[in-house]
């Protein structure tokens, strides 16, 4: 037994096994059954939040509906509910969420913290992260599997370049779609993204199917379809910054190329009960 732990002290492996709290096996099986589920295809329910500010009290009537729960960033209030908040996410069942400027602003310790806690993904696909810890913690992408079906989520936030940062999404894009199959790929703008921007960005945009963004100043919530880039239908959803709104996108995924069924920008949650 002795010769068995010196050796694994020696190859680093004990050490590294303290390391492994309980709490991090927890969180760990919490993570892989938030994205390996098995929903209705034919009736996919994806709600989408944003600019919370930890205000989640609408939100429990749709979490026991065959959905995805995504969120585009400004879910903390401030540093100090961290922990209250995040606790309420992981409990109605976020899949993945964006960093809005609140959680950027919240510096590295913090933003460590709040990646830890959380067992959903912390999505950006454009920032690279020089704190190595960071990097590892914020995903450039999710995937979720529904057994036959897989979503794929992306996110811009905050100093996104469409110049600059766009072939870096088409290729993630171009990657979710057609290596690893998923069968709709959803991206989330966290920032509050001009509508010329917008509109520009569906149509040099490639192999994404849905923006989602709670907020485009100075105009009313609504849908918006356009083409992209590979002359696809693409859909932009955006909430108003005055309301408390919820996009939400009904599919059907039960066949090789899905049907979206609903397309709504502003949600009365009571609707989704029972």
């Amino acid at each position: 037994m002795s010769d068995r732990r010196e050796f694994l002290k020696h190859c680093g492996i004990l050490g590294g096994l303290f390391l492994v709290s309980q709490q991090e096996v927890v969180n760990s099986l919490s993570q892989f059954s938030r994205f390996n589920l098995k929903l209705d295809l034919n009736n996919l329910n994806l709600f989408f939040t944003g600019n919370l500010k930890g205000n989640l009290s609408e939100l429990g009537q749709i979490k026991d509906t065959s959905s995805l729960l995504f969120d585009a960033g400004n879910f903390i209030s401030s540093s100090s509910e961290i922990e209250n908040q995040i606790k309420k996410m992981n409990f109605l069942g976020y899949q993945v969420a964006a960093l809005g400027k609140n959680e950027l602003a919240l510096g590295e310790e913090k933003l460590i913290q709040l990646a830890q806690k959380s067992e959903f993904a912390l999505v950006n696909s454009h920032i690279n992260f020089e704190n190595k810890v960071l990097s590892k913690l914020i995903k450039p992408f999710q995937i979720i599997d529904l057994v036959e079906k897989k979503v794929g989520v992306l996110s811009i936030s905050s100093g996104f370049k469409s110049s600059r940062d766009l072939n870096k999404i088409n290729e993630l894009a171009n990657n979710l779609k057609n290596k690893q199959n998923c069968g709709i790929v959803v991206c989330l703008i966290a920032n509050n993204i001009q509508k010329k921007t917008a509109h520009g960005l569906l149509r040099k945009s490639e192999n994404i199917d849905l923006f989602w963004t709670p907020e485009i100043p100075n105009t009313k919530g609504g849908n918006f379809i356009s083409r992209n880039a590979l002359a696809q239908e693409v859909t932009l959803i955006y909430g108003t910054k005055s309301k408390r709104e919820i996009g939400y996108y009904q599919a059907d995924l039960s066949n090789d190329y899905y049907l979206p069924k609903q397309i709504i920008h502003e949600v009365k949650t009571k609707q989704f009960i029972g």
